[in-house]
């Protein structure tokens, strides 16, 4: 489980989080809010999977006044009935109506038209519980959106992660927290680095430092400064 600060177009990972069985998803969300607090942070807006739309997980960001997003799983009729319209609205709904562990909350289903997008047409359906921000649909989508850096971020870790056959979980672990703190700086390096010179938001020049270059330099430090000359060392060494 990952944990990610993101600052408009930068996108630091902030913890990563060892996962078992006996986990619940509500230990996992407690244990980040726990991270970030200790790091003194605040946060403006949650932005979690959909894997965490549930009542008791709902309950605690609301009862901690935290504000998120989670996309909202159409399981039911009656929210599937809600998500008929062919505009964007927002609407009161309560996830396990009728039970104990009832819980009413804020859906804004942000609507949009394919126009022949993918050779589809018609309307898509993206509903979201939303807490403590706008509900804007054009809000909610940009906000949300940039959780989706956290989607490539592990497309990029496979390039600076150590392959292993180890079935050792310790060391499986450790290989994608070094992959993700050579993001990180490869990160901070481009913001530093590489800003095109001009007037208005910063934009980086992604093209002309890219992550396997900067693997590339890495590789060949650790090789000159430990005087390896062949892969072969590395693995009898």
């Amino acid at each position: 489980m990952t944990l990610s600060v993101v600052d408009k177009d930068k996108h630091f990972t902030l913890a990563v989080i060892p996962w078992t069985k006996e986990m619940k998803n509500l230990d996992g969300i407690q244990q980040c809010i726990d991270i970030i607090h200790n790091f003194g942070l605040k946060i403006k807006c949650l932005c979690l999977d959909r894997q965490f739309y549930a009542a008791n997980i709902l309950r605690y960001l609301q009862n901690q006044r935290i504000p998120h997003i989670v996309p909202a799983k159409v399981n039911c009729d009656e929210l599937r009935n809600k998500l008929k319209e062919r505009k964007s609205k927002t609407f009161q709904y309560v996830i396990n109506s009728g039970k104990k562990n009832a819980l009413e909350i804020t859906i804004c289903d942000c609507v949009l038209y394919l126009m022949g997008k993918k050779e589809k047409h018609g309307t898509a359906h993206h509903p979201f519980v939303v807490y403590g921000i706008s509900t804007s649909p054009r809000k909610v989508r940009e906000i949300y959106s940039h959780r989706f850096s956290i989607e490539s971020s592990y497309r990029m870790r496979n390039i600076t992660k150590a392959k292993t056959t180890s079935k050792d979980p310790a060391i499986r672990f450790f290989y994608p927290l070094i992959a993700f703190l050579y993001q990180n700086c490869w990160i901070a390096i481009q913001w530093k680095r590489f800003r095109k010179l001009q007037r208005g938001p910063m934009v980086i020049e992604s093209d002309i430092f890219q992550l396997d270059h900067f693997a590339a330099i890495i590789f060949s430090e650790a090789m000159s400064k430990f005087s390896i000359r062949t892969i072969e060392d590395i693995a009898i060494s």
